[in-house]
């Protein structure tokens, strides 16, 4: 980073000198990053997951639930991984949220309200006789 006011530097663009002096020390590493993946360049790029296998089976089942048009709900996600893998059980619902919502942005899942007449939640579901 260029010598300098950093004060004055950072009043332009209006942001805190800190942030600023902070992009600088961290500036070889920012642009190393920025080069591998110029549309995501995240200096920490979070925790690790965790349980991968965990992940991929609850991840196949809402596929499955949905190509049968079922609707999937944040708790439906929560109830299968505990179902799955009762250590999840041990995790507070703050924890077990935070995981959930992480989860559907690394597989690009989305929280979605019901879109069509088709989708029906699974309570609504008749047993067939």
């Amino acid at each position: 980073m260029a010598t300098g006011n950093v004060k004055a530097t950072a009043r332009k663009p209006n942001m805190q000198p800190s942030q600023l002096t902070k992009w600088g020390k961290n500036y070889p590493k920012i642009k190393e990053l920025a080069t591998k993946s110029p549309k995501k360049s995240p200096i920490h790029p979070g925790k690790k997951v965790e349980n991968h296998d965990l992940e991929a089976l609850v991840f196949d089942w809402v596929v499955k639930e949905r190509r049968a048009k079922l609707a999937v709900f944040t708790t439906d996600f929560i109830d299968k991984a505990v179902s799955i893998y009762s250590e999840s059980k041990n995790r507070d619902e703050k924890q077990r949220l935070h995981w959930v919502y992480k989860f559907m942005a690394r597989y690009k899942l989305s929280v979605r309200t019901r879109t069509r007449v088709s989708q029906i939640s699974a309570d609504a579901m008749q047993p067939v006789k």
